[in-house]
């Protein structure tokens, strides 16, 4: 694959790929603003798309036709809606869905399916990326509605309707976007509350962005020292750091500018290096 569209809801969960990829060609469409980098001989493209289904799906549309992505990731953080599923957990989906539409709606009229599966490749390259660091991480089905969900009773509904493993506000949409254009598509969630009252602290202690780059997948550089020399100075701090980002979390955390989203740093890695 060689050009690569990613999809984030807040500008936080994009914040440490605009970082890292510096100098971006910035484009505007439709209200959105396409972030452009050529990385390691592929053409990456983000997108801030807004909160909630219709903002994801106008914006995976507009850059599926601008730029003719090959595929499709969304990334930021969901609610836990399974006692498995742990805070700063990773969910990797196999498949996502509206949790707030009569599904009969979209499998008795266009686009006669109201499941949309996420790319298997790209399942696999994630589930092996969180494995070789050590992050908790689970397969399954990821809902998406028009509201943000922390009451108890609500979660319990969904939960008995669709059994899912987090839900957000925009996974579906740009998965069904996806599917009506053959584009493959994975959306990888970090859990950041447990989608009720129950929440309370947590830790995210995880290494910098470019010491995560430079570890993943080496056995594919010819040499590791070579690629650190060509890392940029301003970067040489982070190897000898680690960001611990301690959140309170409450019923609109993920509304909250989270200085760190372990989703958005092993998405980065993956999607540049393996696919």
């Amino acid at each position: 694959m060689n050009i690569i569209g990613i999809i984030g809801a807040m500008p936080s969960e994009l914040a440490d790929i605009r970082k890292t990829l510096a100098g971006s060609a910035v484009v505007k469409h439709s209200g959105f603003e396409f972030y452009i980098n050529v990385f390691d001989g592929k053409l990456i493209v983000n997108a801030c798309c807004g909160i909630a289904k219709v903002n994801a799906a106008v914006c995976a549309q507009v850059m599926i036709d601008r730029f003719n992505v090959e595929a499709i990731i969304n990334t930021g953080v969901a609610g836990g809606m399974d006692d498995s599923v742990k805070i700063c957990d990773i969910v990797v989906s196999n498949e996502v869905l509206p949790h707030d539409l009569e599904l009969r709606f979209l499998n008795n009229y266009p686009p006669y399916n109201s499941i949309f599966k996420a790319d298997e490749n790209l399942v696999k390259i994630a589930c092996e990326t969180c494995d070789d660091f050590h992050y908790a991480r689970h397969i399954g089905r990821i809902v998406s509605g028009e509201s943000f969900i922390s009451c108890s009773e609500i979660k319990k509904e969904i939960c008995g309707k669709f059994s899912p493993l987090a839900v957000d506000m925009e996974s579906s949409a740009v998965g069904h976007c996806a599917f009506i254009n053959g584009i493959p598509f994975l959306s990888l969630r970090c859990i950041s509350d447990n989608s009720d009252l129950t929440t309370g602290w947590f830790a995210i202690s995880a290494p910098p962005w470019v010491l995560v780059m430079l570890y993943c997948r080496a056995s594919r550089f010819k040499s590791l020292r070579t690629v650190i020399s060509e890392i940029p100075n301003r970067f040489a701090s982070s190897f000898t750091s680690t960001l611990c980002c301690f959140c309170r979390i409450s019923s609109m955390a993920r509304h909250l500018s989270l200085l760190f989203t372990v989703s958005t740093i092993l998405l980065t890695f993956f999607i540049i290096y393996v696919i």
